[in-house]
């Protein structure tokens, strides 16, 4: 089970070090719940938190894990905000660094100490790493990239597009002015706008030199239904906020989907951008 293996590979990771995990769990499958709650409660027993927040059902704390059970799927902005939340009025731990991470990635020993080691050194306030397959193939460096008149995404660098960091992997130096993810995107597109927010707000972004991260790509996307209508929605808000011509992206993604005859997801996109 993914989340089950991504922390395993930090609590092996992190025996030098006092890291503390937050994990909000956003599932609705309830055998899934009950394995990462068995799971935990090998690594001590659950001691309840404190919640007043209204969309989290609960909160444990197992030594230096702390988990959250969302009422209902929040989506990844959401569920960010809600961990952020807490450690700006909770957590009672001295915080250096918070590292976004997605629940599909596992971390290799020499890799997290390289990644503690640099962040503990560089003078940046925003870092993120090589991501790999599972399988250990290279993906991208840690860095994606948009176009922002067709809202294209790739891994590879290109001529006439605008690099953001990789949702997946995202370290930030703590302070009480980071912002909040914006919640209008459930799936897809936040990591985009996150990152344009951040720069907007003067951060630098640097890569962690030889560390990398494993990331099993679109592994949670994959259990969504009316996905497509989640990325139209999300697309169809980024590109209102940031793109160069709106009209001329309306255009083209209009004529894009007549052209493959997909009639049904461009009478979405049409309803879609009515609304937003």
């Amino acid at each position: 089970m993914d989340t089950i293996d991504c922390i395993r590979s930090l609590m092996s990771a992190w025996e030098s070090y006092e890291d503390v995990l937050l994990l909000c769990d956003n599932s609705d499958d309830t055998n899934e719940v009950e394995k990462v709650l068995s799971f935990l409660a090998q690594v001590g027993s659950p001691r309840k938190q404190d919640c007043s927040q209204k969309s989290i059902d609960y909160i444990f704390r197992y030594e230096r894990i702390i988990y959250f059970k969302s009422k209902s799927n929040l989506g990844f902005a959401k569920a960010n905000n809600c961990l952020l939340s807490y450690v700006f009025n909770d957590l009672q731990s001295e915080i250096s660094w918070i590292w976004f991470l997605n629940n599909d990635t596992l971390v290799d020993p020499i890799d997290y100490s390289s990644i503690h080691t640099y962040a503990s050194n560089t003078k940046c306030n925003l870092l993120y790493s090589q991501i790999n397959t599972f399988d250990n193939q290279y993906e991208s460096d840690g860095l994606h990239y948009i176009n922002l008149v067709t809202s294209t995404t790739t891994n590879v660098k290109k001529i006439c597009y605008t690099p953001y960091i990789c949702g997946a992997s995202l370290l930030l130096r703590y302070s009480k002015s980071i912002p909040l993810w914006n919640e209008a995107y459930f799936l897809y597109y936040e990591d985009i706008d996150y990152y344009f927010t951040l720069k907007q707000m003067g951060y630098i972004a640097e890569q962690i030199p030889n560390a990398k991260i494993l990331h099993k790509v679109s592994a949670s996307t994959k259990k969504v239904r009316t996905i497509n209508m989640i990325k139209i929605r999300s697309q169809s808000i980024f590109m209102k906020k940031y793109a160069k011509s709106y009209l001329a992206y309306f255009v083209l993604r209009c004529i894009h989907l007549l052209a493959l005859s997909r009639i049904a997801e461009f009478k979405n996109f049409i309803n879609i951008a009515r609304e937003e």
